[in-house]
């Protein structure tokens, strides 16, 4: 074989050997919460049934340890106000959805104070903590967004109008990775309203389908 031949050939299996690094370095995920969430104050109440949030995309494991990407996130949801909250806002129906960027940051385990952890299909060996910040602003689709209330970033971005406040820059959603293949997991959510002892005229019921593949 001659010196380009044997050139070809050597940049064949580099290409090849980055190739196989890059695939087993991605990891695709979708998570979808069913949610109902009530608030009671007294003078003003609001209510959200049938809702349902759903963030799906990739993500790829950077040098520094951490996880980068893309994914879309829709939100759908019933919502309904009492007393001072209901002017001009009648129980309607709500549609939406954004482009964000998401960060995971590893971590040592799921958070036993908020997860309760169900029906895994296998065993995760990596777990990270996501956070997400918009890419583009959100897109409401049906609803009056004069009723919404959303979270404004430092730059004057939205946020989608996610039901779990770990979307919000100061928490984060913890998951698990397997080693290869398919996990599948159920997260019934105890409590991420509340907290120190505090008793909050909130009632809220969440259960995450948690779906990760590593090629």
């Amino acid at each position: 074989m001659n010196a380009y031949g044997w050139l070809v050939l050597v940049i064949s299996l580099l290409t090849v050997h980055v190739s196989t690094g890059v695939a087993q370095q991605t990891i695709h995920i979708q998570l979808a919460e069913a949610y109902f969430a009530q608030i009671d104050i007294g003078i003003g109440k609001a209510e959200r049934s049938n809702g349902a949030d759903t963030l799906r995309g990739s993500l790829t494991r950077q040098p520094d340890g951490t996880w980068k990407g893309e994914v879309e996130a829709r939100v759908t949801f019933v919502q309904a106000m009492g007393g001072i909250l209901a002017k001009g806002c009648p129980k309607q129906q709500f549609e939406g959805s954004q482009r964000l960027r998401m960060s995971g940051k590893p971590v040592s385990g799921f958070n036993s104070r908020v997860q309760s952890i169900s029906n895994q299909s296998a065993r995760p060996v990596e777990f990270l903590l996501l956070s997400v910040r918009p890419t583009a602003a959100p897109n409401m689709t049906k609803g009056d967004t004069t009723c919404l209330s959303m979270y404004t970033y430092e730059d004057g971005s939205l946020l989608l109008p996610l039901n779990d406040s770990r979307w919000l820059p100061e928490a984060g959603y913890t998951i698990g990775l397997p080693r290869s293949a398919v996990l599948e997991y159920e997260d019934n959510t105890v409590d991420t309203m509340g907290g120190g002892g505090v008793d909050l005229p909130v009632k809220t019921f969440a259960r995450w389908k948690v779906h990760v593949e590593r090629p």
